[in-house]
């Protein structure tokens, strides 16, 4: 019987011995895994999303290539958020275009109307062949995150938004001539500014791309943070997760998504202000209400795989983004027309060239012939004889011709010349402005005039622009002026009288009619 208890005892304690053994703490290289795993995604979620906030003006600098000349310029800017005007187009125009992971790094500027108007100030458009240019633009780089980065490299392209097109694209680095190493301080706002430089290209391929509202962008290519580059980050943060981008007039977010989570839970999770209707809608998002749009994804439910870049877009009718317009030249014209769409603005870019028909005076000296007859009296059987006597002075006779000149005009100059005609009505620049159709901006030589958006039933018009001339018609004279002949009578004998008449051999008096003043004609670029 004791043999019994104590058997029983024994495997009492060597079964409980087993269970403990089974319970026992988490081997270490299991607990390491994990807090890598964890570190790993902390890194991702952490990395900074990097805003280039521009200054409101760059240096542009034209090269002539003939005389080697230098001009600058400074331009002022209007900047875009790339990623809410990429949202919009896909909401509104139903654009085929995908959000990407890179379009967090790409930053979009163009030129205010008045410094498109002064890109071309002092330079004839048939001129800019000759000319390089480059640009500089100071930036800050603003960031939730402190901290610094270091290896930056960016790009520069000239983007069309109709067509989805990145072209003329060039990689720099930030310190060409400096430290690569230095660190790029991060702030909120402010901070420090890093001045982006731009390659030379010639100005034929890009002036009508700016004043055709193609814009620049600056898109952030590569840099390290603590010691994880940007490339990197951005291969295996969608490796491991889905990307929401919210998008609101006044700001943008970035929320990560789980593998496997759905929208609804992931706004959840981060947002305590979020609702959605019944319908799945979102109603609110960040204490924002409105017309928020999903773009990328069916519903607010799905299960997310990792590697979706999904668009959240706070839609506002109001709201007006600019768009690449079609750009046309014509050259040598009294009138230029073209036909607007309603919903566009259009603009058009004018520098003039003139025929001028001017009288030209001229003072010509001429000899003065005389010749001599002499009368005899009819009694005496012989009644006249002739003869060339010798020249004896010359005399000053006025000139006239009119003769014609090509040359240039300011056209900021002549504001008063041009004439807008709408259908059955006829502006000139400041009735066109004042009554709010459109406006106008002067540089040095040209004139940019912007027509605005029309309202009606009609969806396009007709628009004509006259540029008037100042030709009149006169009689031009050439006269003998202060030259006077003479014509001399006097008696012989009494049976004799003599003759004596100045002429000239070469001139004599004479009128025409002849057109005078300037006929004037315009250069344009259309970009409408």
């Amino acid at each position: 019987m004791k043999f019994l208890i104590t058997l029983s005892l024994l495997l009492m304690i060597t079964s409980c011995s087993k269970k403990n053994e089974l319970k026992g703490p988490r081997p270490l290289n299991q607990n390491h895994e994990v807090e890598q795993q964890e570190n790993s995604s902390h890194r991702l979620v952490s990395f900074p999303i990097l805003k280039l906030k521009s200054h409101k003006e760059m240096t542009f600098t034209i090269s002539n290539l003939e005389t080697e000349s230098l001009k600058k310029k400074t331009l002022n800017l209007k900047q875009n958020s790339f990623l809410r005007s990429k949202m919009k187009r896909i909401i509104d125009s139903n654009s085929s275009e995908k959000l990407s992971i890179n379009d967090l790094n790409r930053f979009e500027i163009h030129l205010t109307e008045q410094s498109k108007t002064e890109l071309f100030s002092g330079l004839r458009f048939e001129e800019v062949n000759k000319n390089l240019v480059w640009w500089n633009t100071n930036f800050n780089f603003n960031s939730v995150y402190k901290g610094s980065v270091n290896h930056l490299s960016y790009s520069i392209s000239l983007y069309n938004n109709i067509r989805n097109d990145f072209f003329d694209k060039d990689y720099f680095d930030l310190y060409r001539y400096e430290n690569h190493d230095e660190e790029i301080q991060l702030s909120k706002e402010g901070g420090k500014s890093y001045e982006l430089k731009s390659n030379e290209i010639h100005f034929g391929q890009i002036g009508n791309k700016l004043i055709s509202n193609h814009f620049i962008i600056y898109e952030i290519e590569d840099f390290i943070f603590e010691g994880l580059s940007l490339k990197k980050w951005k291969r295996e943060v969608l490796k491991k997760k889905s990307l929401l981008l919210v998008s609101a007039k006044d700001f943008e977010k970035v929320i990560y998504i789980n593998d496997g989570e759905s929208l609804l839970n992931a706004l959840g999770r981060v947002d305590s202000s979020f609702e959605s209707s019944i319908n799945g809608n979102v109603k609110k998002v960040f204490a924002k209400s409105g017309d928020w749009k999903i773009i990328g994804s069916q519903n607010l439910v799905e299960s997310l795989s990792a590697g979706k870049v999904i668009g959240l877009f706070l839609n506002d009718q109001s709201e007006e983004l600019p768009k690449t317009k079609t750009i046309l030249q014509m050259t040598e014209e009294e009138i230029v027309s073209f036909i607007q769409n309603k919903n566009d603005s259009a603009n058009v870019f004018i520098q003039g060239n003139a025929t001028e028909y001017k009288v030209v005076k001229w003072n010509e000296l001429h000899p003065v012939y005389r010749t001599e007859e002499v009368h005899c009296n009819i009694r005496s059987g012989v009644c006249m004889t002739y003869r060339e006597l010798p020249v004896e002075r010359s005399c000053d006779v006025y000139r006239r011709r009119v003769e014609e000149y090509q040359m240039t005009y300011d056209a900021s100059l002549v504001i008063d010349m041009y004439r807008i005609r709408i259908g059955e009505r006829t502006y000139s620049l400041k009735e066109f402005k004042k009554e709010k159709l459109g406006d106008f901006y002067l540089a040095e030589g040209i004139i940019n005039v912007e027509i605005f958006p029309f309202v009606g039933l009609a969806h396009r018009r007709v628009v004509e622009i006259t540029i008037l001339d100042s030709l009149k018609e006169v009689n031009i004279a050439q006269d003998l002026g202060a030259c006077h002949l003479r014509h001399i009578s006097r008696g012989g004998n009494g049976t004799t009288r003599t003759y004596i008449q100045e002429y000239l051999k070469s001139f004599s008096p004479t009128s025409f009619d002849s057109i005078i003043g300037t006929q004037r004609r315009m250069n344009v670029f259309i970009s409408y």
